[in-house]
């Protein structure tokens, strides 16, 4: 973030401002490039992420995906659902992240979200279960941390598996744990499309809103 003239410049996905790329970044992208493995099953790069990334966050198992939507999907798929199960999910976020319980024969069932935080609730999240909730995607909007311990206690006595989509900030610095590995199934993306959002929204936290 820049200061110019009393005005904000925000981190953009259509520059370089707020990255942090620099000749460490090239030096691996010259040594994939040059080792002419640029598959994901016969390279070494992807697979050290995955491992790296699972110790970071505490969890047993990451996969990388091609994107944000292929996780949601993969996660979804991970469900399974039956043609006409029901997906609690936010009625706030990306299409991305609605398409695939359409592609896995599901209906996405919308949550209410509290007014000050953008977020669904462990209360708003109960009024929407029946006898058809295969799952519940609770989406952490804007790097804002959803009351997950209220919202695992529900899942948990119900016993409906949540997937969180922790896209938009996985281990924002009001958490002690990475998000992500609070539920059955963690999305986590390194888009600065989505990056750019939690920036953002920490100059102006949702929270302080009337």
């Amino acid at each position: 973030m820049l200061v110019q003239d009393n005005r904000l410049t925000l981190p953009s996905d259509q520059d370089a401002s707020g990255r942090t790329l620099g000749e460490t970044e090239i030096q691996f992208l010259s040594e994939a490039i040059r080792s002419g493995t640029l598959t994901s099953t016969k390279g070494t790069f992807v697979k050290q992420l995955e491992q790296d990334f699972s110790a970071l966050i505490g969890v047993k198992y990451a996969y990388a995906c091609a994107s944000g939507s292929a996780a949601v999907h993969t996660a979804i798929a991970a469900i399974d659902p039956e043609p006409g199960d029901e997906i609690i999910t936010t009625s706030i976020t990306d299409m991305g992240a609605l398409t695939p319980i359409l592609y896995q024969t599901a209906i996405p069932v919308f949550a209410d979200v509290d007014p000050r935080t953008w977020n669904v609730t462990a209360e708003s999240i109960e009024k929407c279960i029946s006898d058809r909730t295969k799952a519940i995607i609770v989406t952490h909007l804007f790097g804002n941390p959803c009351e997950m311990t209220e919202i695992m206690a529900l899942a948990n006595a119900r016993g409906i598996p949540v997937i969180e989509d922790s896209a938009q900030g996985f281990w924002p610095p009001i958490t002690a744990n990475p998000l992500a590995a609070l539920a059955v199934l963690g999305v986590l993306v390194c888009s600065k499309a989505n990056t750019s959002r939690l920036e953002k929204a920490e100059l102006s936290p949702p929270t302080t809103m009337p």
